[in-house]
């Protein structure tokens, strides 16, 4: 079922999801740590677009599963 769900995602919404992580990571754990506006601005934008695709799969996973029902 993992590999199933990981061919679901797009590969971007990954890489989105790594980076993501990994400039949180420097955020809480590096001293001094700053990210200009317009980049936060661009992954807020990122972010949304991950949440709405996310969403998207869950709900079609849902509905699938309750097809078989």
């Amino acid at each position: 079922m993992k590999n199933e769900l990981i061919e679901l995602v797009d590969k971007e919404l990954g890489k989105f999801y790594s980076k993501i992580f990994e400039e949180r990571q420097e955020g809480d754990y590096k001293d001094f740590t700053k990210f200009d506006a317009e980049t936060v601005k661009n992954w807020l934008k990122e972010a949304e677009n991950f949440i709405n695709e996310i969403a998207k799969l869950t709900t079609d996973i849902i509905d699938k599963s309750s097809d078989k029902s």
